[in-house]
């Protein structure tokens, strides 16, 4: 297997170049993977592109975090309109990218970003954790040079191909980044302590959701309203809901997210990356998807997540939890046992950039730019 395994071990000084970096986000989670690495590394000098598509609160996030940002539009749906959609966010991204004059393209496998590197002759740096996300590595694979997965992930991308310890996640929720805010507790009208639970509701309207499925409307009927019993309940959801729900809809910041996911009882959703941030936060996290990931498995293995493809099932799962004495307590602790098990994600990529291409060169030798453990 041509796959290099990322080791602990520290990457010799080098010169430092600075670069100009295209950073390509097309997600709202793609805001938090690289936004403390791009902060980082602006202040060493490094300068930045950031292009994006209006979606969800993706703009939102980068306003809140004072990113400057092109955006490319919305993505739309049906074969022909994302055919179109893929036309007009190369052409974007490579009038943008022909101004600015990058040195190096980093994403979250997005294919505009890589397709459009490639043509420039510029290296592509790309991150991808979704073996499942078939049609996006299709369009990306081809014109990334360096591609950076999780241990866990299932799929070899060859001899360029590099494996990290830890997941995307980890990038903004390891301890040295992320500090939960007691305040988002006033917001929300709860106390430390009192129970609350966070449930999100996901649009299934990406390529890679064709045929899947999580809850059916009356089992989020019935989650919500045992919840109710239990405490207050929040809820997430990508679409509009029905108006006897309304009233429940989550109303604080994007920024505010991951505080009130840290202090809540519970998440039960369809959401796999919430499911997974749980997973660092050390919150108990019941997640309803078909969609199987290998990081979801690898966090379900260590009793971090609870994963079902159907919500009859996941009900007396949900239930049981919610009367289970320490349960919080519990689950904290095993996400802080597998947080300090886990590198910096973050210091990796601001050091792979910061030493690039040289720490390509290392890191093809088993050495590691970074630290390995949680500090």
């Amino acid at each position: 297997m041509l796959v290099t395994v990322i080791k602990p071990l520290y990457f010799r000084s080098i010169i430092i170049f600075t670069m100009r970096i295209l950073v390509d986000i097309g997600h709202p989670a793609h805001v938090h993977y690289f936004r403390n690495a791009i902060r980082q590394l602006h202040k060493e000098g490094h300068q930045f592109l950031i292009t994006t598509r209006d979606k969800e609160v993706t703009l939102e996030l980068l306003e809140n975090y004072g990113f400057n940002y092109v955006c490319t539009g919305k993505n739309l749906s049906g074969r022909l309109n994302k055919l179109y959609s893929m036309v007009r966010n190369d052409l974007a991204i490579y009038r943008a990218a022909r101004k600015f004059r990058p040195d190096l393209f980093l994403s979250f496998y997005t294919p505009f970003a890589a397709q459009v590197g490639r043509f420039m002759n510029k290296p592509v740096i790309g991150f991808m954790d979704s073996e499942f996300d078939h049609m996006r590595i299709k369009l990306t694979k081809p014109f990334t040079d360096y591609t950076f997965t999780p241990n866990c992930y299932q799929d070899d991308f060859g001899k360029n191909h590099f494996r990290f310890n830890g997941y995307m996640e980890t990038f903004y929720l390891h301890p040295a980044y992320f500090k939960p805010d007691p305040a988002i507790l006033a917001r929300l009208g709860v106390k430390e302590g009192d129970p609350f639970f966070i449930v999100r509701f996901v649009a299934f309207n990406a390529g890679h959701d064709r045929g899947e499925h999580g809850m059916d409307d009356d089992s989020k009927t019935a989650i919500i309203e045992y919840l109710q019993t239990k405490g207050k309940v929040f809820i997430s959801a990508e679409k509009d809901l029905p108006a006897k729900l309304s009233h429940l809809k989550f109303s604080i910041s994007p920024k505010d997210f991951h505080s009130a996911l840290y202090y809540s009882s519970m998440y039960i959703g369809e959401g796999i990356t919430t499911a997974s941030e749980c997973a660092h936060l050390g919150t108990p996290a019941v997640l309803i998807n078909t969609i199987r990931a290998s990081y979801i498995r690898e966090q379900e293995q260590l009793g971090l997540v609870h994963q079902f493809e159907n919500s009859a099932t996941a009900l007396p799962v949900i239930r049981k939890l919610v009367e289970e004495p320490g349960l919080k307590e519990n689950y904290r602790a095993k996400s802080l046992q597998m947080v300090h098990g886990q590198m910096n994600c973050t210091e990796f990529l601001v050091q792979l950039i910061h030493k690039f291409p040289k720490s390509i060169h290392a890191l093809h030798k088993d050495q590691l730019i970074g630290s390995s453990t949680a500090g």
